[in-house]
C-alpha cells in the first residue's frame, strides 16, 4: 500500500511540475523582451553562484582534508621505503614490522583513500598474490603512486610512466625502467 501511495505522490509531483514548467514558458513566451533579459540574466547569476559555491565547498574540503591524506599515504611511501632498503642490505625485514605497517597503512586508506587508491591497491594485492612478474608489479605500484599524488592534487601528466618508481632505482635500473638504454 505504501508503495503505490508512493507512486502516486510521485506522479502528482511529477504533474505539478509539468504544469509549473508549462506555465512558466506560457508566460515567457508572450512576455516583454525586457522582462525575457532579465529573467534571463537572473537564471544565469544564480546558476554561477550555484556553481561557485560548490566548487569553494569541493575546494575547503579537499583543504581540510590534505594534511590526514598525506600523513595516511606516507605510511605506505613509508614500507615501501623499508621493504627497499631491506632488499639492498640483503636483510630481511621482520614479518610482524611488516604487518604492522601494513595495518596502519590500511586503516588510514579506510577513511582518508580516494576511490582511486584503494582500486588500485586492491588490484595490486590481488595480483601480487598470483606471484606477477617483476614488471606487473612495478606497473601496478607505478599506478599506485600515481593516484596518491593526483589524490594529492599533482598533474603527473608531464611524467613519463615509470618516473616515481624510478626515483627508488639506481641509475642503470633507472634507463632501463626509463627505456633509456
Amino acid at each position: 500500500m505504501k508503495q503505490i501511495l508512493r507512486y502516486v505522490a510521485v506522479a502528482c509531483l511529477l504533474a505539478f511540475t509539468s504544469w509549473l514548467t508549462w506555465l512558466f514558458i506560457d508566460n515567457f513566451r508572450v512576455a516583454d523582451a525586457g522582462i525575457k533579459a532579465s529573467l534571463i540574466g537572473l537564471f544565469g547569476v544564480i546558476s554561477a553562484a550555484l556553481v561557485t559555491h560548490y566548487q569553494t565547498k569541493k575546494r575547503e574540503i579537499n583543504a581540510r582534508h590534505f594534511s590526514d591524506k598525506r600523513e595516511a599515504y606516507m605510511h605506505m611511501i613509508d614500507l615501501l621505503f623499508e621493504l627497499l632498503l631491506s632488499t639492498k642490505k640483503n636483510e630481511k625485514l621482520p614479518e610482524e614490522k611488516m604487518i604492522e605497517k601494513m595495518t596502519q597503512f590500511k586503516k588510514a586508506l579506510i577513511v582518508w583513500g580516494g576511490p582511486q587508491i584503494i582500486e588500485a591497491w586492491n588490484r595490486f594485492e590481488i595480483e601480487s598474490n598470483d606471484g606477477p612478474s617483476s614488471e606487473k608489479m612495478i606497473h601496478d605500484m607505478e599506478k599506485i603512486l600515481r593516484a596518491i599524488r593526483k589524490d594529492l592534487g599533482h598533474d603527473d601528466g608531464m611524467l613519463k610512466f615509470g618516473s616515481l618508481w624510478g626515483l627508488l632505482l639506481v641509475a642503470k635500473d633507472k634507463k632501463l625502467l626509463l627505456g633509456e638504454e
